[in-house]
């Protein structure tokens, strides 16, 4: 019935894409690189890139399918992109669980990395050391000067805007005294309710065979059909969602990543990252229209590969939407209760992964 519903609504936003079956295993992942480095080879640029993007849906953040979209990407002349699938692939230097395959790639980025754009290394190692000084310093302060440890953390944000342990250390500090009711990054615990606890898909009701949790965050890994996620708690007006999401591989096309709001009304309203830009987009009579679109380039640098904070604040029948603190969707003059109700994740073919749901009041 209103999963139907769902499902109309974001198959009216894609375009069908031709990719192979997948599956959650490395084995499989590893066969599509192999595949995809030689489609490389031949120059089949475009094969090759639909292949890697395939390996990482069979296994999200597979760094050697990291490193080979990357590879692709040099070759077609999108610099920018492939520096930062090289970015995620030394981002996993270091992880416990990185296999053997995964360490040579890695390795392999990094001379890559330094072949491509050096002065781009070496400003990233610098950066690196400063935010892990900055890091062992607010450990230190913790306890004892938590506006220190304070600082710390938000110089470290200020360079690094979605860097996860600074934003989780700043929300464990106590609230600064006199700090606004609005600054969601200070806001008081009982004002906050988190949705998603890190390590399971509880109050959620999930498709299990495509959500799942992995490393403290929700992973889709969808197929061609568009799949979603809905949470038992209820929207009520006024309320602010904060999402931290990023999509697992490229937007283009009919890839798709958002948040679907008000799941159980006659209407359906939904934020979505598409292949160039936000919009928020409506259901209404099995018909979709697109009330809303904005383009990246409002905020600079932006890339959906990376975390990003989404804020909704809901009000009546308004709605505003930022990420990372840049508004991107305003909308205003709906029903009072046109937002309220059910709400929920979706991904279409790309990979979502998400590691902060928050409700606040």
């Amino acid at each position: 019935m209103r999963r139907a519903g769902i499902a109309i609504l974001v198959l009216s936003l894609i375009i069908a894409l031709d990719l192979p079956e997948t599956g959650a295993d490395e084995a499989a992942a590893q066969l599509l690189v192999d595949q995809g480095t030689e489609l490389v080879s031949a120059g089949e640029i475009d094969a090759a890139r639909r292949i890697f993007e395939t390996a990482l849906i069979e296994q999200t953040g597979y760094v050697p399918a990291l490193l080979g979209l990357a590879e692709a990407e040099l070759a077609r002349g999108d610099h920018d992109l492939a520096m930062s699938l090289l970015d995620d692939c030394l981002d996993r230097e270091g992880d416990a669980g990185l296999t053997r395959a995964g360490r040579a790639a890695v390795a392999k980025a990094r001379k890559l990395y330094r072949k491509s754009d050096r002065p781009r290394l070496e400003l990233r190692e610098v950066l690196h050391r400063f935010i892990g000084r900055l890091l062992e310093l607010e450990a230190g302060a913790r306890g004892k000067d938590p506006a220190l440890a304070r600082r710390c953390l938000r110089r470290i944000l200020a360079v690094s805007p979605a860097h996860a342990e600074a934003e989780k250390r700043l929300r464990e500090l106590p609230p600064e005294a006199g700090a606004a009711q609005g600054d969601s990054s200070e806001a008081p615990a009982s004002n906050r309710t988190e949705l998603f606890n890190g390590k399971d898909l509880n109050g959620w009701f999930v498709d299990a065979r495509i959500w799942k949790t992995a490393n403290g965050a929700i992973v889709a890994r969808p197929g061609s059909d568009p799949s979603f996620v809905e949470c038992n708690t209820q929207l009520s007006s006024p309320a602010t969602i904060e999402i931290e999401l990023r999509a697992g591989g490229a937007l283009e096309g009919g890839n798709l990543i958002g948040v679907l709001l008000s799941m159980a009304g006659p209407d359906a309203y939904a934020i979505a990252f598409l292949s160039d830009g936000f919009a928020l987009v409506r259901q209404a009579d099995n018909a979709v229209r697109m009330q809303k679109k904005t383009p990246y380039s409002v905020i600079p640098g932006f890339s959906p590969r990376e975390w990003h904070t989404l804020r909704i604040e809901v009000n009546g029948g308004s709605l505003k939407a930022s990420v990372d603190g840049t508004e991107i969707l305003t909308v205003s003059g709906l029903a009072d209760d046109a937002l309220t109700g059910s709400m929920g994740l979706w991904a279409q073919r790309v990979p979502l992964e998400v590691r902060r749901v928050s409700l606040l009041k």
